[in-house]
């Protein structure tokens, strides 16, 4: 048994590398998913399976006036005569035709759940949706009775099925379409019918039309999902040009009183799923501006969202910045990308001019073939009616002939002169009906039919006749299906806005911070010192700001924390933990209002420091960043706002000072920086760093709070000193340690 199969003959066989049948195959395969499942063709816009659901549901009678029927039954008679797949994709393909909020003109009318906005697939099972088709969808097969359609066999060859059907609209502008294939995929947008019939009437009307004269017409896409449609006129032509490129939906708005209201949302998008995004901004207090939000929709208002927001917010700043932030889903980008199956049955990406006169010519290729079919029926009627007339002229002969001939079809032939499709006309007539056949009527009938012929003969008589048809044909159609648009064309100067967070009117804010870490702002002056705290508590830090510039936090070890003073509690108790806002990794040592515009000073009690801009002091990350490297036993003093000519007065606690130029020290964004003065040690760190000028006062004070010393610009001018030196005594032989230190007519520091 075993050796018998080494004699097996094979026939047909070929000896053929490896790679060269793999790319055989992966072409083969690449056509197929390409022309038979994921492109639409140009000529009705569809792909297979949806052209196969519009010719099954035909074919079943399920017009847009006929009563319902189970999706199921359509799904059915799909697969098993012309779609051999899924019964859920094919029924997911059917779904889709049908959701007015996914396609511009439906195709399937729908009776039951077939999801919603939300939830696409949120629908239910085919065998409790009932459907048939829409008044657009009789669009398509009003003429696949007119000799306009080629056939092809179905996967079985047990039935014929159309190539295309004979779209008298462009649907492949109107619902646009999207897919993809191997190696190719598809994103063509939706079109208004109106302004794409126009466009249309300007190529028919002007032979030398250009995509200007087009664009005249069609503003730009029209999807299914009121929105606005948001792009530069230099980008619209592009994309159309080209066939490739984007344009951005926006949702549309408007206020109502303090509340901001979206009324529309872009294609695809949820509303359930926008407002949970909003909302989580919201409770991440990374939204400052909104109070609330609501969802008002119903019947009559499918989108309805309410953003109750605070008294002032400017809702267009408040739109802004929702749709720069690319996870709320208020704004979206939506791609073109026009691949198409065009005539020549050959995938191609496609412009705009070329799509419409290449569809243009389809239809006017249909047009002739319809009204040449209509002139064939035509001339076989004339030719029988002629007969008729022959026949009712010599009734009697044709009598005689049929009751005495043994064969009275050639005999009528050669005595009346008819032909045989004449003379089997007669023979088939009944003898009564023969009688009824008065000349009269029967010279009626040729008279309105001889005007068809002539009026079928002059529409073929040149294309330019076919083309007048055709527009008076898509003239009528656009005036059954068209309507207004769904979206508003936005044209701006630049394809895209920033969002800003800073929606809020400003105000001046007062922070206290204790040394247990519990922070608390006022809106009032207010001396940090004074307020209560917690038993075992005391008062850390103060500062002021503006409640829309972030607030930086420095840790003892000098990692910076960023967070926002509006999100913070009032004065009122104790406040609230500041681990609630950061994940703090060590104590907060100080704070201050960030402006990002600005420069400032930081460093440590070690004696080493640099300038770093506003900018590097903020983080969105909540467990901070390192910002500046202390020495162990040493800590960071407070940021200090500088400009390059502005001095420094440093003091270290043994009583040793000098005066920099803020000018030296180097601009960084991290790191220990540069010494700035020789000599600190754990015992004796630097207890002191502020700004002077010439009208500055310095007292210094003791442990005990007494005043050891008042310096003037005079003393001070006295050590100003370069960066790294040791600074000299300013307290004389005093051997006191400096406890604060106190500065009239200039700024504090550490």
């Amino acid at each position: 048994m075993g050796n018998s199969s080494a004699n097996l003959e094979f026939e047909n066989i070929t000896d053929q590398p490896a790679h060269h049948f793999a790319r055989s195959a992966y072409m083969d395969y690449s056509e197929y998913v390409i022309m038979d499942r994921a492109l639409p063709n140009i000529r009705d816009g569809l792909k297979p399976v949806h052209r196969r659901i519009l010719y099954a549901m035909s074919e079943l009678g399920l017009h847009s006036g006929a009563k319902y029927k189970k999706s199921a039954r359509a799904v059915g008679d799909v697969l098993g005569k012309y779609h051999p797949h899924g019964d859920s994709a094919c029924y997911e393909a059917m779904v889709l035709m049908s959701q007015s909020f996914n396609t511009r003109y439906p195709l399937v009318d729908g009776q039951g759940n077939w999801g919603s906005q939300d939830d696409p697939k949120s629908f239910a099972a085919m065998r409790y949706t009932e459907s048939r088709l829409t008044r657009y969808a009789s669009s398509f097969d009003e003429e696949m009775n007119e000799g306009v359609v080629d056939y092809n066999p179905n996967f079985d060859s047990t039935l014929k099925e159309p190539d295309f059907l004979p779209a008298r609209l462009p649907n492949i502008l109107l619902n646009g379409a999207s897919g993809i294939a191997v190696g190719l995929a598809t994103d063509i947008p939706s079109h208004n019918m109106r302004e794409v019939v126009n466009a249309l009437f300007e190529i028919i009307d002007n032979k030398d039309a250009t995509l200007n004269d087009v664009l005249k017409h069609i503003q730009g896409p029209d999807l299914a999902c009121p929105c606005d449609i948001v792009s530069t006129p230099e980008n619209t032509y592009s994309f159309y040009e080209t066939g490739r490129g984007s344009f951005k939906a926006r949702s549309i708005w408007h206020s109502e009183g303090d509340t901001l209201v979206i009324t529309g949302v872009p294609l695809k998008s949820s509303p359930a799923k926008i407002m949970e995004n909003i909302g989580e901004l919201i409770n991440t207090k990374a939204l400052l501006s909104v109070d609330n939000i609501r969802d008002e929709s119903d019947e009559e208002n499918p989108v309805r969202i309410a953003l109750k927001c605070l008294k002032g917010t400017d809702h267009a700043k408040l739109m802004d910045f929702l749709n720069s932030n690319k996870n709320t889903g208020t704004e979206l980008n939506m791609r073109v990308n026009m691949n198409i199956i065009g005539i020549n049955k050959t995938s191609q990406t496609m412009g705009l001019m070329q799509i419409l006169t290449e569809w243009l010519s389809f239809r006017r290729d249909t047009v002739r073939r319809k009204f040449e079919n209509r002139l064939r029926k035509v001339n076989d009627q004339l030719h029988i009616i002629d007969g008729f007339i022959q026949a009712y002229l010599n009734l009697d002969e044709v009598i005689r002939i049929i009751r005495e001939s043994d064969n009275p079809k050639q005999e009528i032939m050669d005595t009346l002169g008819l032909t045989e499709i004449q003379t089997d006309a007669v023979l088939d007539t009944k003898l009564r009906n023969l009688a009824k056949l008065e000349e009269m009527a029967l010279l009626e009938k040729r008279k309105k039919l001889m005007k068809d012929k002539e009026s079928f003969e002059k529409i073929l008589s040149t294309d330019k006749s076919v083309l007048k048809q055709v527009r008076k044909e898509l003239a009528e159609d656009c005036e059954k299906y068209a309507d207004n648009r769904t979206c508003q064309i936005i044209l701006v100067d630049t394809p895209s806005r920033g969002g800003d967070i800073n929606m809020i009117p400003e105000e001046q804010l007062n922070i206290v911070i204790s040394q247990m870490g519990w922070i608390r702002t006022s809106k009032s002056d207010i001396d940090g010192k004074a307020l209560s705290y917690k038993p075992g508590d005391s008062f850390k830090d103060q500062c002021s700001g503006s409640n829309i510039k972030p607030l930086c936090l420095i840790d003892n070890t000098g990692r910076a924390y960023n967070v926002m003073p509006t999100t913070l509690p009032n004065a009122k108790g104790y406040g609230e933990p500041i681990t609630l806002y950061a994940s703090l990794k060590s104590p907060v040592n100080s704070m201050t209002s960030v402006d990002e515009s600005a420069v400032y000073f930081v460093g440590s009690t070690a004696g080493y420091g640099y300038r770093v801009s506003g900018e590097d002091l903020v983080t969105k990350h909540t467990k901070g960043k390192v910002l500046l490297t202390v020495p162990d036993s040493f800590e960071p003093f407070k940021p200090i706002k500088v400009n390059d000519t502005d001095k420094l007065l440093v003091l270290m606690r043994g009583g040793e000072g000098k005066v920099i130029e803020v000018k030296n020290a180097p601009l960084l964004n991290k790191g220990k920086g540069n010494r700035f003065i020789m000599g600190p040690t754990g015992d004796n760190p630097v207890i002191f760093v502020g700004i002077v000028n010439e009208q500055s006062k310095v007292t210094i004070f003791d442990e005990e709070d007494r005043a050891l010393k008042t310096l003037t610009w005079a003393d001070l001018s006295a050590v100003v000193m370069d960066n790294a030196r040791r600074g000299k005594k300013l307290l004389g032989n005093q051997k006191k340690s400096i406890a604060r230190v106190e500065v009239t007519d200039g700024t504090a520091g550490a």
